[in-house]
């Protein structure tokens, strides 16, 4: 996973670091939601980087787009009615006129359409995206945390930097991480559409909480990912572990989560042109600032403070 040395995972504690430093009393704004705001201001356009960064990264989701076009699909048409193959089943023995203004009635056609050879190659190549997810997550998560820590920041330069040092684990928890998804996803759908018997709500309920635990652990692997030298069953236990902890800010966190994706259904209903560009421009990294926001400050609490005042001690003793 690169180098497994403090002072090269702390690379967000570097004082020596080059850049033109932060702004006056930076460094002073504490964990709430007047830094919250501040900090997502004054790093906007960082942010819209880090968006750009989540796109272009998982370009694999692009073939996806074109195939749901609709563009590569095999059309052809269908009867409107259900009833239309009894009438035509009566009417391959009978042909008499009687049967004509039932047929004219029965008979309107809809438009149906299949996935055709080449859209069916186009989500296949979409499904390269589970190479890419872990890379790109882990390069924007080191963004993030620079951002919310104060730390001077360099988009481009900050990604390259985390991808080149952890690129190895973040590919393999990448791929574990899209399977969970869909294997959410999948018992989510399944069992919403089975609920009605005590074994099925249960499951439901099950599936739910764990979709909840699941999706605030997300909040902070990743970041443990770039900072610690960690294997991959240590990231899921601690995420585990903060997810439970952190539960009231987690809260919080989804909160605002729903907010601004529900700001940009609102936006997509009075403007759809600008509804489907914000998701490629800063929707996207809002959403993980807000979960980075929250989960670094109580990692800082329990992981990175310690760990620093363990090694004063230690210095000071010695």
């Amino acid at each position: 996973m690169g180098d497994n040395s403090p002072k090269k995972k702390f690379k967000l504690f570097d004082s020596q670091r080059e850049g033109p430093g932060v702004l006056k009393n930076e460094r002073k704004l504490k964990y709430d939601l007047y830094s919250y705001f501040v900090r997502m201001w004054r790093n906007m356009s960082k942010l819209v980087s880090v968006n750009l960064l989540y796109v272009v990264g998982n370009f694999p989701l692009f073939f996806a787009l074109i195939a749901m076009t609709g563009r590569f699909n095999i059309s052809s048409t269908a009867p409107n009615n259900p009833l239309f193959s009894v009438l035509h089943g009566v009417m391959l023995h009978d042909e008499t006129p009687a049967l004509l203004p039932l047929l004219a009635a029965m008979g309107e056609q809809t438009e149906i359409s299949a996935l055709g050879p080449l859209a069916l190659v186009f989500y296949a190549l979409s499904a390269l995206v589970i190479f890419t997810f872990g890379i790109v997550n882990s390069g924007t998560a080191y963004v993030l945390r620079n951002i919310v820590s104060g730390d001077p920041v360099y988009p481009w330069s900050d990604f390259w930097y985390a991808v080149k040092r952890n690129w190895k684990q973040g590919l393999l928890f990448g791929i574990l991480d899209a399977l969970a998804i869909f294997i959410l996803y999948f018992d989510m759908s399944y069992f919403w559409q089975t609920t009605g018997t005590l074994a099925t709500n249960i499951m439901f309920y099950t599936t739910l909480v764990c979709c909840f635990v699941y999706f605030f652990m997300r909040f902070y692997i990743y970041i443990m990912l770039v900072t610690f030298d960690l294997s991959i069953f240590k990231l899921i236990k601690n995420g585990m572990i903060f997810a439970i902890l952190g539960f009231g800010r987690n809260l919080l966190a989804l909160i605002g989560i729903a907010l601004i994706s529900y700001l940009n259904l609102i936006i997509f209903s009075f403007f759809p042109s600008l509804g489907l560009a914000l998701p490629l421009l800063i929707t996207l990294a809002l959403l993980c600032y807000t979960a980075t926001f929250v989960a670094y400050y109580k990692i800082k609490d329990i992981m990175i403070d310690p760990y620093y005042e363990k090694l004063n001690n230690e210095s000071m003793e010695s």
